[in-house]
């Protein structure tokens, strides 16, 4: 078991490929030079869940909810608004959470970050 804030901060999560994807589009979009644009998954998720999701791909983790305090000042909501590089680039996200989560998690396995004992 671990000890876990109640995890109701909303994060946002967006995997390496798709943000080097948006890059690449950007440096390819004229209209893009100069502009700030939002390269995330535009999809809020709760640290709860992220935690949950990751205790059910591992089959390992007890987190123990509600038991650390949130941070004096925490942001609660830290997520994109991806419409722009939706309309200047013709981007979207395209690995899910889940996926770039298994695929996380099983690169780490082959790299011994399971603990089998």
């Amino acid at each position: 078991a671990f000890p876990a804030s109640e995890g109701m901060q909303l994060r946002d999560f967006c995997h390496v490929d798709d943000v080097a994807a948006g890059l690449l589009q950007a440096a390819q979009v004229p209209e893009a030079h100069g502009e700030v644009i939002n390269l995330a998954s535009g999809e809020p998720v709760s640290i709860r869940e992220m935690v949950e999701k990751v205790c059910r791909l591992t089959g390992t983790g007890q987190p123990e909810f509600g038991k650390i305090a949130n941070r004096p000042g925490e942001n609660m909501a830290l997520y994109a608004d991806i419409k722009k590089a939706r309309r200047l680039l013709d981007w979207n996200p395209t690995v899910s959470l889940e996926t770039g989560l298994s695929d996380l998690i099983e690169w780490g396995r082959h790299q011994g970050w399971a603990n089998d004992s």
